[in-house]
């Protein structure tokens, strides 16, 4: 069985001026997001064998956090220009083209990107991903190649207002 594993970035910074949406980095809260996720991710023993970002300042900061919070190297991390505007088309292809030596992948993206993959995989019946949301999609697939629409169900959706809410504490 293969896994995907999305994160939408965490909150971005909208003040900074004279830059690109490309380019928009993080604000606080969004770190502080971030690593409330990672925190929940190590703690639930995820291990990724390929991991995948958008190119965009604001999906890179956020992988950078929880893969050194999972002490992963950065230098792990892909970037795929789709996961920065892509469709579901364009993410579709990319994923059915994974090696199939790889189980378990990690996507860090952006909106509507992530959250249509999660409806096209998983009829993800959420009507917004948040910002620092984690969904964990298992496939009823055994290759790559053979992941189609509804061949996934969605096993974990976490964000950091409902680890709050349900009293996980990141400090621990």
């Amino acid at each position: 069985m293969k896994k995907i594993c999305l994160i939408r970035h965490a909150k971005s910074a909208w003040e900074t001026e004279n830059i690109t949406d490309f380019e928009r980095p993080l604000n606080d809260r969004g770190r502080k997001d971030a690593l409330i996720v990672a925190k929940w991710i190590k703690q639930h023993n995820y291990n990724f064998d390929l991991i995948v970002s958008s190119p965009a300042t604001r999906a890179l900061i956020t992988s950078r956090i929880i893969l050194e919070h999972l002490e992963i190297p950065f230098n792990k991390i892909q970037t795929e220009e789709r996961f920065y505007e892509g469709n579901v088309d364009d993410t579709l292809e990319y994923i059915q083209q994974i090696s199939n030596e790889v189980n378990t992948v990690l996507i860090f993206g952006h909106n509507p990107t992530i959250h249509n993959l999660a409806i096209y995989l998983a009829k993800f019946k959420y009507e917004h991903v948040k910002t620092s949301s984690f969904i964990e999609i298992e496939l009823e697939a055994s290759n790559w190649n053979d992941v189609v629409a509804g061949c996934g169900v969605v096993v974990n959706f976490i964000y950091p207002k409902v680890l709050q809410e349900n009293n996980f504490n990141p400090l621990s």
